[in-house]
C-alpha cells in the first residue's frame, strides 16, 4: 500500500501515521483491498486469539470465526475498526457478539448490514481473478438464491431491491422490528453460506479466494434478485 493510500485511509477516520495502532490499521486496510498476504497475516495473528475468547460458548468456534470473516470482508465491517484500541480486542468483541447471536442469546442491534459494501481501491491482480470467475460467481449466487426459502427471498428483495427498513418489513408481516431483523439476518447468512458452498464445490478455491469473490455479493445481489421469482 502506498504512503498516499495509507494517509487517505487514516484521514478518513480522523487519524494520522502517529496512531499507536498504525500496524493494525494498515493490516485492516490491506485486507479490505483484498491483499492475499495481508489476509493470511490476519488469519495467523488473530484467529487463535479470537477462538480462545470463545471458550465459554457452546457453539462451534470455527463456525463463529467463519461468520466473523464474512462480516468483516464480505460485509466490509472491518472498515469500522478505527484504531481506538488493539485490533485483537476489537475482534474479540465482534466474535463475542456473533457467538451470542448464533447461540440464540440476546444481542444488541447492529447498525451495519451484513450486505453493506464499503468500496476501496482493489489490487489489479485481484480484479483479474474476480473477472475470470465472474460467470461462475453469478451462477452460484443465482443457484443459492433459488435454494432459499420463498420468504427468505422475499425478505432480501424487500431489503435490497425495495430498500425497506426492518420496521417497514415488520409491518408487512405483522411482526416486531427485531423479529424482521432476525429473519433478514438468517436469510443473509443462508445466502452467503450456500453461495460459498457452491463456489467451493465448483471451483475448488481456498478460503481467501472465496472471501474475495464473496465481496462481490452485495453488488451482484441487487442485479440478481429482480430476476428471481419470489
Amino acid at each position: 500500500m502506498t504512503d498516499d493510500a495509507l494517509r487517505a485511509y487514516l484521514q478518513a477516520r480522523g487519524l494520522d501515521e502517529t496512531s499507536p495502532h498504525i500496524d493494525d490499521l494498515r493490516l485492516a486496510h490491506d485486507c479490505l483491498r483484498g491483499d492475499e498476504r495481508a489476509l493470511a497475516a490476519f488469519d495467523a495473528r488473530h484467529r487463535a486469539v479470537v477462538l480462545r475468547a470463545l471458550a465459554s460458548f457452546t457453539v462451534a468456534h470455527e463456525d463463529v470465526w467463519q461468520r466473523v470473516l464474512e462480516r468483516l470482508f464480505v460485509g466490509g465491517k472491518l472498515a469500522l475498526y478505527r484504531g481506538e484500541g488493539e485490533l485483537n480486542a476489537w475482534l474479540r468483541v465482534v466474535a463475542t457478539r456473533e457467538a451470542l447471536a448464533m447461540s440464540g442469546r440476546a444481542r444488541e442491534e447492529e447498525p451495519d448490514d451484513v450486505l453493506a459494501m464499503v468500496e476501496f481501491g482493489e489490487d489489479p491482480a485481484l480484479d483479474v481473478f474476480r473477472r475470470r470467475h465472474e460467470d461462475d460467481f453469478r451462477a452460484a449466487l443465482r443457484d443459492a438464491l433459488q435454494a432459499l426459502e420463498p420468504r427468505q427471498r422475499t425478505l432480501l428483495k424487500m431489503s435490497v431491491t425495495e430498500r425497506l427498513k426492518p420496521h417497514e418489513i415488520g409491518r408487512v408481516y405483522g411482526v416486531h422490528r427485531t423479529t424482521a431483523m432476525r429473519w433478514l439476518d438468517e436469510a443473509q447468512a443462508a445466502l452467503i453460506s450456500e453461495t460459498r458452498r457452491l463456489l467451493a464445490e465448483r471451483l475448488k478455491l481456498d478460503r481467501w479466494q472465496l472471501l474475495s469473490l464473496l465481496r462481490w455479493l452485495p453488488n451482484q445481489l441487487a442485479i440478481s434478485l429482480p430476476t428471481i421469482d419470489g
